[in-house]
């Protein structure tokens, strides 16, 4: 019984090394699918959606030599928007954005041109209290009795924003970005 112990256990041993070193050499015979020296893949895609607050959508597109060029574009329903267009390429990445986003200022830095049509700082806040000040009177004026239909004033309400901007694609020479 012993020797059929030992002889198992050899033989299995051996077995399991000669699997082993198959493995081994398939693997190492192998050929690689994905060489260094291979031309960059081009590629282009497309997509966008739209809800009850909003759109987005991007593009992208590589072309032989390795040149990636895109876009992005966020609109909202309150009329926020933002729009970025980039190029990655031998030189690196670089990008223009356009956008009426609250906080944001027309600035220009490590390949990145940002281009607002926001109010700055202090002109927002102005702006804001001005908008605080007028909610307050319309709520009081509403909380006031019915006596002033009796008046026959006209009021006329403006929009509070602006009507949201169309979605992509953003035909060439058109829209309101700076050009990475």
């Amino acid at each position: 019984r012993s020797i059929s112990r030992w002889f198992f256990s050899v033989f299995t041993q051996e077995f399991l090394f000669l699997l082993l070193a198959v493995a081994a050499l398939a693997q190492r015979d192998r050929p690689s699918r994905v060489k260094a020296d291979d031309p960059p893949a081009p590629y282009s895609f497309v997509y966008g959606s739209s809800a009850k607050d909003g759109s987005h959508g991007r593009e992208e597109t590589r072309d032989e030599h390795g040149t990636v060029r895109g876009s992005y574009r966020i609109a909202l329903a309150d009329g926020r928007m933002r729009l970025v267009k980039y190029v990655a390429d031998k030189d690196g990445f670089r990008a223009g954005i356009s956008t009426n986003e609250q906080g944001t200022e027309s600035a220009s830095s490590s390949g990145v041109v940002v281009h607002s049509e926001a109010l700055p700082g202090p002109d927002a806040a102005r702006a804001e209290a001005r908008k605080a000040r007028a909610r307050s009177a319309a709520r009081a004026a509403a909380s006031r009795p019915a006596a002033a239909a009796s008046y026959n004033v006209e009021r006329r309400v403006a929009p509070a924003h602006a009507r949201m901007p169309g979605y992509l694609p953003v035909p060439s020479g058109e829209g309101a970005y700076f050009e990475p």
